[in-house]
């Protein structure tokens, strides 16, 4: 197995469509049930996510 192919999974809809991760963003975590336990996760990644 080449360093390429370390840690690839393919990815598809449930019509069969490939898909691909293009880019990451690396978000802050927490234990569960504390800080962000009352914040959605729509809010979250609206504060990771460039306007």
């Amino acid at each position: 197995m080449s360093s390429k192919e370390v840690g690839k999974i393919d990815l598809t809809t449930r019509n069969g469509e490939r898909i691909a991760v293009v880019a990451g963003l690396r978000t802050p975590f927490a234990r569960q049930s504390t800080e962000f336990s009352q914040v959605p996760a729509v809010d979250l990644a609206r504060w990771l996510l460039p306007k």
